[in-house]
């Protein structure tokens, strides 16, 4: 069986065995719809220390820290997902692996009337 196999059931047991918690549900959603789209994060969502349950304890921390006094609180979706990559250590959605994201090309320099070449003188008239 395929790594993206192999992840794609693991998240999917998961989710089965937190059928109570919705949180958790839509964490799996996520992962599933990201998995179908990038075979290539089934390696990290395999990792045994790394769950579900975890992921969402991570989001469930932050939420506590930024509350602000109040007696609640509530973390919007791109930072809970943001939360759940870094967590399984996976791009963010959209953003490409480190080893595939393209090199910084340098920047040309400036030109200057000098560096230009006439037509003329390329055509020897």
């Amino acid at each position: 069986m395929a790594d993206a196999d192999r992840a794609m059931d693991r998240v999917r047991d998961e989710m089965a065995k937190s059928s109570g918690k919705p949180g958790v549900i839509v964490l799996g959603n996520y992962l599933t719809g990201r998995l179908r789209k990038e075979p290539g994060i089934a390696e990290q969502l395999l990792n045994e220390k790394k769950t579900l349950a975890g992921a969402f304890s991570e989001i469930r921390g932050y939420a506590e820290k930024n509350r602000n006094g109040l007696k609640f609180a509530v973390v919007d979706d791109a930072t809970a997902y943001g939360i759940l990559c870094e967590y399984y250590g996976i791009p963010k959605d959209g953003e490409a692996p480190a080893e595939e994201q393209e090199p910084e090309k340098p920047a040309k320099p400036a030109q200057t009337p000098a560096d230009e070449l006439e037509i003329d003188a390329l055509l020897n008239i």
